[in-house]
């Protein structure tokens, strides 16, 4: 064998060993010891966000984190309208609880903050209702894991900021009313002028809790005051499934419009039916006023776990808010 021959030989041989020992080294384990395989035929555990992103399982072999919970199940219905009533202790509602902002306060106020002279008596498992209403101050968050247990003040804020809603009260001429609980006083208002000419969530969350019941029903008293800041556009009532605005609507299978709106200065009690809502859900109430009045109102709010509409009685004024209805 000629000396070049030999050398061919000798390099070629040098190279081959070279690259079997890159291929091992990239190649992962032996053929002879594969890694653990996931068995399709076992269910994996369920992973949620939060494991994914400690484990750092591989979306390959990780089942995806559960989906928000679907509409499906959840309603609300429109009941019925109570109209021209102040005793409220007399028509079997609020028996589970109810809110009145600016209760038989004794002067005028308007814009004031809308826990300032509050009747609160709320079922356990409906609030409390959040009075945050400044961005960014002392919301008690340091990030937006809401996993943790962070409940932003602003982003759970009760009431709109857009006006923002505001209470009133002491103003003569509006209605006075009876409690379910007996007391009587003068009533008072929230007042959401972004509702002036315009549709607006004035409650963004009245957020429900452990021991909400399967069925519960929601009322909205309006009409109280004296011709003005009354929602003459329009009222619905809403919900959500879940903690955040991005989880699912639920929305009443009526909007209730002018031409269903009753105003002549005595009080009406609107009431919708809410079924299959649960811990971590909450509820919204839409108003819609029109231009110039300053924004729609409502009087009060009241809760039943049981409730059967009275028998209907007759609107002694303008039934609705346009003069054709």
């Amino acid at each position: 064998m000629a000396r070049q021959d030999l050398q061919w030989l000798i390099w070629t041989g040098f190279g081959l060993f070279f690259l079997a020992g890159c291929s091992e080294e990239n190649a992962g384990p032996p053929t002879s010891a594969p890694t653990a395989a996931i068995d399709s035929t076992t269910a994996a555990p369920q992973i949620t966000p939060a494991t994914v992103a400690e484990s750092a399982v591989p979306s390959s072999t990780a089942e995806a984190p559960p989906e928000a919970d679907s509409p499906e199940g959840h309603s609300i219905s429109y009941v019925g309208v109570i109209v021209d009533q102040t005793d409220l202790s007399s028509v079997g509602i609020g028996g589970a609880g109810y809110w009145f902002p600016q209760f038989d306060v004794s002067n005028t106020v308007e814009g004031r903050p809308t826990d300032e002279a509050a009747i609160e008596a709320l079922p356990d498992w409906a609030g409390p209702l959040n009075h945050f209403s400044i961005l960014g101050s002392g919301d008690g968050c340091s990030d937006d894991d809401l996993s943790q247990g962070c409940r932003p003040g602003f982003a759970f804020r009760t009431f709109s900021q857009d006006g923002p809603a505001t209470s009133s009260g002491g103003q003569p001429d509006w209605a006075s009313l009876t409690l379910p609980s007996g007391q009587s006083g003068l009533s008072g208002a929230i007042i959401d002028p972004h509702t002036d000419n315009n549709s607006n969530n004035t409650v963004n969350r009245i957020q429900l809790g452990v021991g909400v019941p399967s069925t519960f029903y929601f009322h909205i008293v309006t009409d109280n005051t004296a011709g003005t800041h009354n929602p003459t556009g329009a009222l619905r009532a809403r919900g959500n499934i879940g903690l955040l605005d991005l989880d699912d609507q639920v929305e009443a299978d009526e909007t209730l419009e002018p031409c269903d709106l009753l105003f002549n200065g005595v009080p009406d009690i609107y009431t919708f039916k809410f079924s299959g809502f649960a811990p971590d859900d909450y509820i919204k109430l839409r108003l819609s006023g029109f231009a110039g009045d300053g924004g729609a109102s409502f009087g009060g709010l009241l809760f039943d776990e049981l409730f059967e509409l009275p028998e209907p009685n007759t609107n002694s004024g303008q039934v609705g808010s346009n003069p054709s209805c």
